[in-house]
C-alpha cells in the first residue's frame, strides 16, 4: 500500500540523486512524512529498500521487452538487450550503482527483491532467445552471472558502463558460439 509506495519512491529519488550514500533512512522520514517505525515494519533496512525500489524499475522492463528487435540472430536481440540495459543504467548511475550495491547485502528482505529481479531478468533474456536455441538454460545462468559481475564492476568504478556493455556483448556472441558448437547434430 502507501506505507510501501511512498519509502521506496522516497529511496529511488533519494539514490538518483546521490547515490548509495544518499540513501537515509531518516530522509526517507523527511521526504514521506511516514514514522522510521512505520518505514522499519516493511522493509528492514535501506538495502531493502533500495531493491525494492529496483524491483518497481525491473516490472517496467516487460514494456521495454515488447519493443524488443524482431530481426536477426537470438545473439543479435541479446546484445540488443544488453546495450538498452546499459543505456538504461547509463542514464542513471547513481540509481543503478546504488541498486548494484544494495544488492550485495546479505539482508533477508533483500535475497527476495533479487530472487524477483533475478526472475524478471532471465523471462527477459529467455523472451529475446525466442525459440532459435533447444536449450536456452544452458546459457541462462553463465550469461546472468557474468552480467551481474560487470554491473558490479561497474557500480565499484572498475569498469566505464560501455565498458561494461562491449564485454557483455562479447561474453553472448562467445557463449552463443560455444552453443550452437555444442549442438547434437540431427
Amino acid at each position: 500500500g502507501e506505507h510501501q509506495r511512498r519509502p521506496v519512491a522516497a529511496a529511488r529519488e533519494l539514490a538518483e540523486e546521490g547515490g548509495y550514500e544518499a540513501v537515509q533512512i531518516r530522509d526517507v522520514v523527511a521526504r514521506t512524512g511516514l514514522s522510521s517505525a512505520t518505514i522499519y515494519r516493511h522493509f528492514s533496512s535501506k538495502d531493502h529498500l533500495i531493491a525494492a525500489a529496483q524491483l518497481e524499475w525491473n516490472r517496467t522492463l516487460p514494456a521495454a521487452r515488447r519493443k524488443l528487435p524482431a530481426g536477426g540472430t537470438a545473439a543479435d536481440r541479446v546484445c540488443e538487450l544488453i546495450h538498452r540495459t546499459c543505456v538504461s543504467f547509463g542514464h542513471a548511475p547513481n540509481l543503478g550503482k546504488a541498486l548494484m550495491l544494495a544488492l550485495g547485502s546479505p539482508d533477508p528482505g533483500v535475497r527476495s527483491c533479487r530472487a524477483e529481479a533475478d526472475q524478471l531478468v532471465i523471462a527477459t533474456i529467455r523472451d529475446a532467445i525466442g525459440d532459435d536455441l533447444s536449450d536456452p538454460d544452458m546459457l541462462l545462468l553463465p550469461l546472468g552471472l557474468a552480467w551481474q559481475g560487470a554491473l558490479f564492476s561497474w557500480a565499484h568504478d572498475r569498469l566505464t558502463i560501455k565498458e561494461v556493455d562491449e564485454l557483455l556483448q562479447r561474453t553472448v556472441r562467445l557463449l552463443f558460439a560455444g552453443v550452437t558448437a555444442a549442438a547434437p547434430v540431427g
